[in-house]
């Protein structure tokens, strides 16, 4: 497993070795090309994580996910090839996310604007700065999100 500035690079990882770092037995020796929840945006060779929905909706999704080529994560026991059951689909979201993306928090600063006026004011003239530092930022307000 490659590890780069945010992280573990899965594009070169094979899924056995990833499985064995969370304790899930597996042989599948295939690259894991990336990760998501979401059965929309998976790809093949992607672990697809299944959270808790109803049985007809989890069905639905792990064929999806199953059709497209990806490996399937999620609490309840499927008998179905390809399909990984985990004690906490949340504790292992956590893993996978780290080792993808590393410490997301390591390199985040929040500010917080208080008061009863001025508030968007003031996060506007703050993102104006941090625009011309180079800095990067989401500014999260009452009507919009911004992210630049």
């Amino acid at each position: 497993m490659n590890k780069g500035r945010y992280g573990s690079i899965l594009a070169t990882t094979q899924l056995n070795k990833l499985f064995h770092l969370l304790h899930i037995e597996c042989e599948d020796t295939r690259i894991i090309q990336g990760i998501s929840d979401d059965t929309r945006w998976l790809k093949k060779d992607w672990i697809y994580v299944c959270w808790n929905v109803t049985n007809l909706q989890q069905t639905q999704f792990i064929k999806e996910a199953l059709r497209i080529g990806a490996v399937v994560l999620c609490e309840k026991k499927v008998e179905m090839p390809n399909v990984y059951t985990v004690k906490s689909i949340e504790a292992i979201s956590q893993v996978l996310i780290e080792l993808y993306y590393g410490n997301l928090c390591e390199h985040l600063t929040v500010i917080g604007i208080t008061g009863t006026n001025g508030k968007t004011s003031v996060a506007a003239y703050l993102e104006q700065v941090m625009n011309l530092c180079g800095k990067r930022m989401m500014r999260i307000g009452t009507k919009e999100v911004r992210y630049l």
